[in-house]
């Protein structure tokens, strides 16, 4: 299962998402697969109204599906398992029509009972909201309700300088809820769709062609005043981070990666402006060279990061107690349970011009997986991976070491980050039916295996231990 608060972050800090494109007012686009046979999936569909703080219908509001809810699991919408969304417009009496699939494509392709979407509109806040759908022919419609906001207008710029820079992208504090888009005005300014006065600070990011990020200063809005709404913000380079592996592990690196999760302070004030709710994030990700050296050539100033990393059979130590502490104070977490079944990140302050840092290493684990058909006979050329945690406090957690990149999905980048395989902890079994998935932190971690011909199974909660190898007899079932 994937754990929606981080891909909620990965939607929104992967760029503006471009499905508000025009489309007819009560027209609907039906997914791309729902009018062929692929995946072989079933259909349903459901109405929904949109109304405004007044209770009046909202025309031409765009709504498509993001997530399907199915036995208390939220699944988000994979364009590689059900197609591409459809989206539709609400007519003139505020309505639109959702379609979605009836079963979830999981282990056991549950039943769908609620959609979660997404809602636009170019004079309302954007929302994303969970819908039931309907149980019969009498089941009401359901009434999603927009709210009313503030735009931004908004340019980068370069010390002395008052021209507006292109290529330049601005974040909004609130990584778990939709994000407004900005759109590029004539004059080079960004200016957004209606943005909610409880999302009070933003940050402006430049990203010149083949060069390093440059990053505005962190800082605030009013909407009891105007002025604020409108602004020039000078971009710098931010830190470079300079690191190295600690030398426990073994070199040449063969294969290894380093993440970096950053984030603004939470409830602190700044130079009088008020407290923030929620952290600005940025994140990336860096190879690791055969010497064990890394570089992150320009991370925001001013953030706490979080660093996670494997290289060979080796993976990132916990922090220390005075890291982790101080990284809950920095979020304004000091409740967080610390669990040693998932792994959390090494921290570093991000101040000055360059820091460097040895990153403490300890052994990883390994998991062998043997798979075997109904006769118990060996199956080859199946594809099993495991999905260790990894939390970012404070209240995000996703898949160990995935490589994302704020600045990437900000270019546009075409990165699948459902793809599994792009996790680096996965493996084909041979002709002995037998795979090994290496450099696993230790924990508790579920195991999958499947292929075109063979049906997905799982086995949860597979204990792995530091230096030792887990070994998983997965009995597969053959695909109709």
């Amino acid at each position: 299962m994937y754990r929606i608060p981080l891909i909620a972050v990965m939607v929104i800090a992967f760029g503006c998402l471009n499905w508000r494109d025009s489309i007819a007012a009560g027209e609907t686009e039906v997914p791309a697969s729902a009018s062929s046979t692929v995946n072989d999936i079933e259909w349903s569909q459901m109405t929904v109204r949109i109304l405004d703080p007044e209770e009046h219908p909202v025309v031409g509001a765009v709504v498509r599906p993001w997530a399907l809810r199915a036995s208390n699991r939220h699944f988000l919408w994979l364009t590689s398992k059900y197609g591409s969304p459809g989206r539709s417009t609400t007519d003139p009496n505020g309505l639109a029509s959702v379609v979605f699939p009836k079963l979830a494509k999981g282990d056991d392709e549950p039943t769908v009972f609620a959609v979660t979407l997404s809602v636009a509109h170019s004079d309302f806040c954007a929302k994303r909201v969970d819908v039931f759908a309907p149980v019969d022919d009498e089941s009401p419609i359901p009434d999603v309700a927009l709210e009313r906001g503030f735009r931004l207008r908004i340019a980068a710029v370069l010390p002395g300088r008052d021209e507006p820079l292109q290529e330049c992208h601005a974040l909004l504090e609130g990584d778990s809820e939709v994000e407004p888009d900005f759109v590029r005005q004539p004059d080079g300014w960004l200016q957004s769709i209606p943005v909610k006065k409880s999302r009070r600070w933003f940050q402006v990011v430049w990203l010149p062609p083949d060069k390093p990020p440059q990053f505005g200063k962190r800082q605030s809005w009013s909407p009891d005043d105007p002025a604020s709404r409108e602004v020039r913000v000078e971009v710098h380079p931010g830190v470079r981070v300079v690191g190295k592996l600690s030398d426990d592990v073994e070199r040449p690196i063969e294969r290894g990666r380093v993440v970096a999760w950053c984030g603004s302070p939470i409830k602190k004030e700044i130079e009088g402006n008020p407290p923030s709710n929620e952290s600005l994030s940025w994140v990336e990700t860096a190879s690791i060279a055969k010497d064990g050296t890394f570089e992150f050539p320009s991370l925001p100033a001013g953030y706490m990061a979080q660093f996670y990393a494997f290289a060979n059979d080796s993976v990132s130590a916990q922090p220390t107690d005075e890291e982790y502490e101080t990284c809950c104070r920095w979020f304004a977490a000091n409740s967080l349970r610390r669990s040693e079944t998932v792994r959390f990140g090494q921290v570093r302050h991000l101040v000055g011009e360059k820091i460097e840092f040895t990153l403490e290493m300890e052994p990883a684990g390994q998991i062998q997986v043997k798979c075997i058909n109904a006769e118990g006979h060996p199956v080859a050329g199946v594809d099993v991976w495991a999905s260790a945690a990894q939390v970012m406090v404070p209240n995000s957690s996703t898949d160990f070491c995935l490589p994302v990149s704020t600045a990437a999905g900000l270019r546009n980048s075409d990165i699948e980050y459902m793809n599994f395989k792009i996790n680096s902890f996965w493996a084909t079994t041979n002709t002995d039916g037998i795979a090994l998935i290496r450099s696993l932190p230790a924990g508790k971690m579920n195991v999958r295996a499947e292929n075109s011909r063979w049906k997905r199974e799982k086995i949860e909660a597979v204990a792995v231990e530091s230096n030792e190898t887990t070994e998983v007899e997965v009995r597969l079932q053959p695909r109709p």
